[in-house]
């Protein structure tokens, strides 16, 4: 299975949003971008 260039780009957002949201509840400022 090969991913194209947007699907990776997507999950590799996801992933960041993720772990943003984990920044947050630790109190933790975030800037995902």
């Amino acid at each position: 299975m090969i991913l194209n260039c947007f699907t990776l780009v997507a999950v590799l957002i996801d992933v960041m949003i993720d772990f943003c949201l984990l920044c947050t509840a630790l109190g933790i400022e975030c800037f995902p971008l």
